[in-house]
């Protein structure tokens, strides 16, 4: 994955991507429009700019539902991307809960704590659920961005807690 060395050190990070997040708001921004719109390129897209804009890569971790896994599966393995399937659980009465934001949120805590020379994370999601995460990342000194794949999927809350956000949408104004 690429990288860019700043004057004082060199700058690396994760990419987590809560993926169920950014596919649905991609599929109704696409159901009016972008009929070719590739989102294995734009992902490849992201990565580099994320690279040469922010520092090394180190990995990409995407978080998906089961429902969604194995549609997805080989074109997160051909990027070279690691797939982490959130199972959906049932809770005291029996009504279903997601994992997957508290998945990702249990993990990057995990890796911010145990990766050394850790310079920048991005979530990819625009959900208020990760403010939690944000404000760890940046209490450890890190650069917290975000990619989201409609400004409007963008909290206000979370926005405000990160420094630049990537917009996930095959328009101009996305990578």
């Amino acid at each position: 994955m690429m990288g860019k060395k700043s004057k004082d050190k060199f700058r690396r990070g994760y990419i987590f991507l809560d993926w169920e997040n950014l596919w649905k708001n991609l599929e109704n921004f696409l159901s009016s429009s972008y009929e070719r719109f590739s989102p294995k390129d734009w992902l490849n897209r992201l990565i580099e700019q994320i690279g040469q804009e922010e520092g090394q890569v180190i990995k990409v971790y995407v978080f998906v539902p089961l429902h969604l896994a194995s549609s997805w599966a080989e074109t997160f393995y051909n990027l070279g991307f690691f797939t982490i399937a959130c199972p959906k659980i049932r809770g005291k009465a029996g009504e279903e809960i997601d994992t997957t934001d508290r998945t990702l949120m249990s993990f990057a805590e995990t890796l911010i704590d145990e990766t050394r020379e850790l310079t920048f994370i991005c979530i990819g999601s625009g959900d208020q659920d990760f403010i939690p995460l944000a404000n760890k990342a940046r209490d450890r000194g890190l650069r917290v961005i975000a990619a989201v794949a409609s400004w409007g999927s963008l909290s206000s809350e979370f926005g405000k807690k990160v420094k630049k956000t990537y917009l996930f949408s095959p328009t101009v104004e996305g990578i």
